[in-house]
């Protein structure tokens, strides 16, 4: 999130603090960013895997999020994750 100005940073507080399906996609989104600064390939698998219950009690059941939970589901089955 440093590379949100102020002004960016208080419309994402707010949008976080209503809940918003767009707020919640825009977490998972940023745990990605997580994900991909892993130092060696161990780590990464690690944070993948915190990732995937970390998404999937962020996104619970709302239907705008169906394909969140596709991609998490696809991410669930590859190999070697």
């Amino acid at each position: 999130m440093d590379h949100l100005t102020t002004n960016q940073l208080k419309a994402l507080a707010e949008l976080l603090d209503q809940g918003l399906d767009t707020a919640t996609a825009w977490r998972v989104k940023e745990r990605l960013r997580w994900i991909r600064l892993a130092k060696t390939p161990r780590a990464a698998k690690w944070r993948i895997t915190r990732f995937i219950g970390y998404a999937r009690e962020l996104v619970g059941e709302s239907p705008l999020l169906e394909p969140v939970r596709k991609a998490l589901a696809t991410l669930e089955s590859t190999p070697n994750v």
